[in-house]
Formats: C-alpha cells, sequence, structure tokens
C-alpha cells in the first residue's frame, strides 16, 4: 500500500503563522507478489511516482507471518530514491485505518509519528524507533534479535470537534 502526503499545509503553515489541515491519499493495489502490487500502483496514478518521498515503512502483522517482509524489502531495494534511513514499524490494526489518521491540532502528516518519531521518542518510548537499515542488518543475523516498535491508532484518550 502507498500513502501519499500533500505537504501545502506544512508550507502555509511556516509562511502565514496558521494551519491548513492536509490531506492523506492512500494508494492501494493487490497482486500475487509486492512487486506486481506497486506495479499495478503505476497504471492508476495519474502522475509520476516518486518513492523520495517516503519516510517510514509499516510491515503489517500478516507480512510478517507470511514471510513477505524480505521480499518488500528486496522490491525497494530497486528504487533508488528510497533512503534506507526510513524509519520501520509493525502494526495489528488495519493498515489503511492507520494511514488515514492524521495529526491532531492540524498538523500536517509530516509531523506525525511514522514520519518523525524522534519527538515522541524523547517524551517516552519503550522500543526506540528503528531505520530500516538496522532492521535488515539484524535480519540477516541469525542470532540477533531486533525490537520494532509498533504502532496503533488511539481512540480513547483525545478528541477534536467532539470526535475521537
Amino acid at each position: 500500500m502507498l500513502n501519499l502526503l500533500a505537504f501545502h499545509g506544512l508550507q502555509k503553515s511556516k509562511r502565514r503563522g496558521g494551519r491548513e489541515k492536509s490531506t492523506v491519499t492512500i494508494g492501494k493495489a493487490t497482486g500475487e507478489t509486492f512487486n506486481v502490487a506497486t506495479d499495478r500502483l503505476y497504471q492508476a496514478v495519474q502522475q509520476g511516482v516518486s518513492w523520495g518521498h517516503i519516510k517510514g515503512i509499516v510491515f503489517t502483522e500478516r507480512a510478517f507471518n507470511r514471510g513477505l517482509v524480505r521480499e518488500v524489502i528486496d522490491v525497494l531495494d530497486r528504487y533508488n530514491e528510497i533512503r534506507h534511513t526510513v524509519w520501520t514499524f509493525a502494526t495489528k490494526e488495519p493498515i489503511e485505518q492507520l494511514f488515514e489518521t492524521t495529526p491532531f491540532l492540524d498538523y500536517s502528516p509530516y509531523f506525525s509519528l511514522l514520519a518523525n518519531p524522534k519527538d515522541i521518542d524523547e517524551q517516552s518510548s519503550f522500543i526506540q524507533p528503528k531505520r530500516i537499515n538496522e532492521f535488515i542488518a539484524a535480519s540477516d543475523e541469525k542470532a540477533a534479535v531486533l525490537p520494532l516498535p509498533s504502532l496503533a491508532v488511539e481512540e480513547k484518550s483525545w478528541t477534536e470537534n467532539k470526535k475521537l
């Protein structure tokens, strides 16, 4: 699944001091392999896709259980725009629900936990955020264990305009 963020709200907040709600667009495609699924996204998009905007990668529990993580990493390695410093997470949540969640207080998704986990890690974290290069290195070692932070949607602690 491809999660695209519109950064126009970020630009306006710096220029005028106010914030404008940013939009989140989610591209979804299925295929026999991860590579086939990403290729199908190209057929449905109306402009060129740059993988350089990726800030974080989220692996579902199903991806781990089916052994798809290595396949995903192999495909991502083919795109030279993707840096090996993107953040890596796991989740048990439905991926659409996780990606549709936007930061409150009208912050851009650029400031979300998915894109910038260090701020929240400095306040409170049991497992430090991991870059994909750390994840790849640990997965290549048979005896290595790398705790991977897990993302979930918190619906009980905060409301915005009387909505959870």
